[in-house]
């Protein structure tokens, strides 16, 4: 199966423009005295004079720009470098086209990729996060007539100097490089020929786990993912070298989907039958009834004929294209009124609410289509070419149906930039789609997630970039995965993704810069859709989506876009010392030192000895205790809480040990005290969870961390292994000692006694801001230059300096 990644998508900075340095410096929600007591406090909001980001921008939480500039390319652009193509071809996350004229040292048939290349798809020797304008595919000097793309690997076509070649490259963990066996190749490797596989080809067709090319002789070939029998050889086996698929038939075009295959026959039988040239068979995957065949089974496993479309008897195609849930196809029908030529039919689910469709439905009665293409991995999207113009429908949410607006489009319209009837062939990834001109001139509309337009634009930075605020002083800032909010004195604003009502608005509009929301706070927080904020009077309030009627703790089963107080029962008077939020719960100090937590949780995170148990409003965690000094929690059920004698408790999911007791698996569902190794020195004296571990900093400057390294969050390359206790992290050089430290998502930050802040762990979309997009960074790396007086990272990858 395809690969995936789960991960936080944000990184946001903050950073003094100018520091002062302090003998210890103080943490956000703790501080060190210079003595040996460790002493846990409340937290005290420093002002900041400037707000810097790096990481995802996504959903414009990094508050630089308009979601509008930031999410997608909203209309059609030309690809950067210029000149003109033959040929392109769509993967889910990147472009790659054949270049028709000289640009830049590369000459006509030069093939040009760009976009995410994480398995190599690329071509260009490595991986990397993504590569945001057009780079030629290795080695130089060869020539290439046809490409085709998926998920993480791309296969073209060849013509110098082996005429006609397939060769494949990137990630090929299902077969589907050809190669004879599950491997991943960063530079273009030629599928297995011999032993009855052709060596030379016509045209190739690809979904990213699985290919189709026809050979020079009509024969029809397959290989790589099989689960679903879109191989079409009646079985459901993977393979990993081309299979013939119904040797008794030649097909003149061939389109692969995500699960299901399409092609067009040329002549001889299919499956017994004699076939007439231009008939449509599809084959795989049936859930949605892509296949057009009238089956109600799930899935089809041999060629079988799509149902003839407006009349009786055989309908013949010019065109075919398979998707993930649909399939569509322009008629060839000529000399017959009734059937003509140019028409639009689709099948499966066509994503406009209705049912699936079992057999060919008109789209709209046109006569003037001449291309078409349909969106991969789970996505209705539908692009093609009607008398010339340029035309969408279907998916939006990234901006692909490149109408200027992320709304599903019901109906077919034109592409934004689009303009004038010169339009050729045009491909469809899985958020984005790029066309030629009938002057083969290229453009590219869309997700800029891993810079599919090709023009530069990408959502996320791997370097610092200022969040301007005119002269305001940010404080109190904090980010999950698709906003933030923060404080100038004692006013908050919030940005970014707002579709639960999650920024306060009173409204479900997002917004890419920070938007006020009305009162007056004094520290806020974020969770995974709501947030939190405690009032200058120190009472709290909660609003956006309120999982399970519990995520907001005020007692209603209701969701809310503006702020809605929290209903603490059994107390009169006192306030809220600090608070923060998690994925779907938060927890927070009272002024008399009670620790209360609230929310939706299945692991245990609301510590109250429940593992499955929500709470709509605020619940004291068992043990009870009027000492507590701090809470934090993280962004996947756990939590620790920190009492004022300098003891560190932990509670909530422990799959990595991220508790820190010595045990792994299973829930703790009431606060336990972490095991202190012998070799800590006094008392730990600042702490930060993460996604699925935790680190604490002692009183000798040394960092200490437990639960998961899978990400190297441990900071330590030659000790790889999670740990159920804490564990030495990485070591400060010699004469220094680590100041200051944060924990968020997969990823740990330190701040250093001699200067600079030092980041590793997950750095996807560059994250960590060390101007690389390295999936990992193994040891620490400067991330800044500027000496942090302390750090705080929120569940993703916050970082407040003051």
């Amino acid at each position: 199966m395809a690969r995936r990644w789960v991960v936080a998508t944000v990184a946001c900075w903050v950073l003094l423009a100018a520091v002062i340095a302090l003998p210890r410096p103080s943490g956000a929600f703790f501080s060190a005295d210079t003595g040996t007591t460790a002493q846990f406090r409340a937290p005290a909001w420093t002002p900041l004079s400037g707000l810097f980001w790096s990481g995802d921008d996504s959903s414009g939480s990094a508050g630089e720009s308009g979601t509008g500039d930031t999410v997608a390319v909203r209309g059609a652009t030309a690809v950067a470098g210029g000149g003109t193509f033959s040929a392109l071809g769509t993967g889910y996350y990147h472009s790659c086209a054949i270049r028709s004229t000289s640009v830049g040292g590369q000459g006509p048939g030069t093939l040009v990729c760009w976009g995410r290349n994480g398995g190599g798809q690329l071509g260009r020797g490595a991986t990397s996060a993504l590569e945001s304008t057009p780079g030629s595919v290795l080695p130089a000097g060869t020539t290439w007539k046809a490409v085709t793309g998926g998920e993480e690997v791309t296969c073209a076509l060849q013509s110098s100097p082996t005429d006609g070649s397939v060769w494949c490259w990137g990630w090929g963990g299902v077969g589907q490089l050809g190669a004879g066996s599950v491997v991943q190749k960063l530079n273009p490797n030629r599928i297995t020929y011999g032993s009855g596989v052709p060596e030379t080809w016509r045209s190739i067709s690809g979904d990213g786990n699985r290919f189709c090319a026809i050979a020079t002789d009509g024969g029809l070939w397959c290989w790589g993912r099989n689960t679903d029998a879109e191989i079409g050889d009646g079985t459901t086996t993977n393979r990993t070298v081309p299979v013939r698929v119904e040797s008794g038939a030649t097909f003149s075009s061939v389109s692969a989907g995500q699960l299901h295959t399409c092609a067009l026959a040329a002549s001889g039988t299919v499956q017994g039958a004699a076939v007439a040239a231009g008939q449509a068979f599809c084959w795989g995957s049936n859930s949605y009834r892509q296949s057009g065949t009238s089956s109600s089974a799930t899935s089809v496993t041999v060629p079988t004929a799509v149902v003839a479309a407006g009349s009786t008897g055989v309908r013949t195609w010019s065109v075919l294209a398979a998707g993930s849930r649909a399939t569509c196809a322009i008629t060839a029908d000529a000399g017959d009124s009734t059937r003509p030529p140019g028409q639009l039919w689709c099948w499966g689910q066509l994503g406009d609410g209705g049912a699936n469709t079992t057999s060919p439905a008109q789209m709209g009665t046109s006569t003037g289509w001449t291309s078409v293409d349909v969106g991969g991995d789970g996505v209705n999207q539908f692009c093609g070419v009607d008398t010339g113009a340029l035309s969408c429908r279907g998916g939006n949410s990234q901006g692909q149906a490149g109408d200027g607006t992320q709304t599903y489009r019901t109906t077919w319209g034109p592409v934004g930039g689009s303009t004038g009837s010169s339009w050729g062939p045009v491909s469809v990834g899985r958020g984005h789609g790029c066309a030629l001109t009938t002057a083969s001139e290229l453009s590219c509309w869309g997700s800029a997630e891993f810079g599919q337009p090709g023009n530069g634009a990408v959502w996320f930075r791997n370097t610092l970039r200022p969040i301007s605020s005119g002269t305001a002083r940010w404080s109190s800032v904090d980010s999950e995965d698709t906003h933030t909010c923060a404080l100038q004195d004692s006013n908050l604003f919030c940005w970014g993704k707002n579709t639960s009502g999650q920024l306060g608005l009173g409204s479900t509009v997002s917004y890419g810069t920070p938007q006020p929301v009305p009162g007056t706070w004094s520290q806020v927080t974020v969770g995974s859709e709501h947030s939190c904020a405690l009032d200058t009077d120190g009472a709290a309030w909660c609003w956006g989506r309120n999982l399970a009627g519990a995520t907001l703790g005020t007692a209603s089963g209701n969701s809310t876009s503006v702020p809605a107080p929290v209903v603490v029962t059994g107390v009169t008077g006192d306030r809220w010392a600090g608070i923060d939020a998690g994925l779907n719960a938060t927890c927070g100090t009272r002024s008399d030192g009670t620790l209360w937590c609230w929310g939706a949780q299945s692991q245990g995170v609301l510590g109250n000895g429940a593992s499955n148990t929500s709470a709509t409003r605020p619940t004291r965690v068992s043990g009870g205790g009027t000492d507590w000094a701090g809470v934090q929690v993280s962004s996947n059920e756990h939590a620790c809480a920190t009492r004022t004698s300098g003891t560190l408790y932990c509670w909530g999911s422990n799959g990595y040990g991220q508790i820190g007791t010595g045990t792994s698996g299973g829930t703790v569902t009431a606060p336990v005290a972490v095991t202190r190794p012998s070799a800590v020195s006094g008392a730990f004296v600042a702490y930060g969870v993460g996604q699925e571990h935790t680190c604490a900093l002692d009183s000798a400057g040394v960092l200490w961390c437990w639960g998961h390294n899978n990400d190297r969050q441990f900071g330590t390359p030659a000790n790889t292994a999670d740990s159920a206790t804490p564990v030495q992290a990485a070591a400060a050089p010699s004469g220094t000692t680590w100041t200051s430290m944060a924990v968020g998502g997969n990823s740990t930050c330190a701040g250093r006694s001699d200067g600079g802040l030092w980041c590793w762990g997950h750095n996807y979309r560059g994250k960590l801001g060390q101007g690389s997009d390295n999936a990992t960074v193994s040891a620490p790396a400067l991330s800044s230059s500027r000496t942090p007086v302390a750090v705080r990272l929120s569940r993703v990858s916050l970082f407040v300096l003051r």
